[in-house]
């Protein structure tokens, strides 16, 4: 535990074997701030529009914002490949998705079916298979490339049908002229495996204007951190770190920057149970060279698809014994984890 003590007018004059933290409160909780885009994805997709004995007149792919925070859609494109195809095609879109909306693509449109789609939130040419392909939700409007495209700019994936490209396992079972592949729980559903999260149904298209559904969402880990750690060269000292997630369990902790001589974790103690928290020590060993260090620790939970926040601590190893004057208006944070002598003058 960190202890805070306000030092009105004393100069204190760290001596012998002794490490500072210095941070303000609003560097105490690093916390993830989730990426809104993510909450976006591929609710359902209808190839057999136009065709012969099809209800609809026209293919279509509908999105769904699952989350709770509105995300712009501006420089985003649907694309779609054949199920064993390294060529994209693409539709760009537009406009701003609010929590809970669908979003509906109309497609390419044939000579049968008989009813024709609400109103769509924008119109494309793309013309995709009733039984098997690959559809990718990206966000940008540059075309993939390869048959089995990956990247930071594909916010969601989904291969049915016998696609040679999925999420998960399995390609989602194959629809037909007469059926459409859907994301279970009305959208809501998004495990990273294509074969689980969706199931063959009646097509339902739904726009922007159909009711809102804001998906229940697990809440990631938040981590509790020092901002800053200095200390004295040659000296070894350690500085606890935590996290804890309200409904899940904190099960791992490691450094993801790049690693630094003499910086590691140690004595990491899993949260106990669901909300509890888990708690690890940054070690320096006195090794590490002089100069300023910014280590990233990313704390894990025990979900099926694991959740992680990350907070950075900047550690300043210097030659300087450590000289701090504090005021009431300006409180500094000292530790010490062997005895320390302050000297008031």
């Amino acid at each position: 535990m960190i202890h805070v003590q306000s030092v009105t007018r004393t100069r204190v004059l760290l001596s012998s074997i002794c490490f500072c933290v210095l941070f303000g409160a609003a560097h105490l909780v690093s916390a993830q701030t989730p990426d809104p885009a993510k909450t976006v994805v591929i609710s359902q997709v209808y190839g057999g529009g136009g065709n012969s004995g099809a209800p609809l007149t026209n293919d279509f792919i509908e999105l769904h914002n699952r989350g709770a925070l509105a995300v712009s859609l501006s420089g985003w494109s649907v694309q779609y490949a054949s199920s064993a195809g390294s060529s994209w095609q693409k539709t760009d879109l537009s406009g701003t998705l609010q929590p809970g909306q669908y979003f509906l693509v109309k497609l390419a449109r044939g000579a049968g079916g008989t009813t024709d789609l609400p109103t769509p939130d924008i119109t494309g040419t793309l013309n995709i298979s009733a039984t098997s392909g690959k559809v990718a939700l990206v966000r940008t409007s540059s075309l993939l490339t390869g048959a089995c495209p990956v990247g930071v700019e594909i916010v969601d994936f989904a291969g049915y049908g016998t696609a040679d490209c999925f999420e998960g396992g399995a390609p989602a079972p194959a629809p037909s002229k007469t059926k459409s592949v859907a994301r279970a729980g009305s959208g809501c559903i998004d495990t990273d495996s294509n074969d689980a999260d969706f199931a063959v149904i009646e097509p339902l298209p739904r726009n922007s204007a159909a009711a809102a559904l804001i998906c229940a969402q697990p809440s990631a880990p938040i981590s509790t951190c020092p901002a800053t750690v200095m200390t004295l060269t040659g000296q070894p000292v350690s500085v606890p770190l935590g996290a804890a997630d309200q409904d899940g369990i904190v099960a791992s902790a490691s450094i993801v920057s790049n690693g630094v001589a003499g910086i590691s974790l140690s004595e990491f103690t899993p949260a106990p149970a669901v909300g509890g928290q888990a708690n690890v020590l940054l070690a320096m060993d006195g090794t590490t060279p002089l100069g300023s260090y910014d280590v990233q620790v990313q704390f894990s939970n025990d979900d099926a698809l694991p959740q992680s926040v990350s907070c950075t601590v900047q550690v300043s190893v210097t030659t300087r014994r450590l000289n701090l004057a504090t005021s009431s208006k300006a409180p500094s944070l000292c530790s010490s984890w062997s005895v320390a002598r302050p000297v008031l003058t």
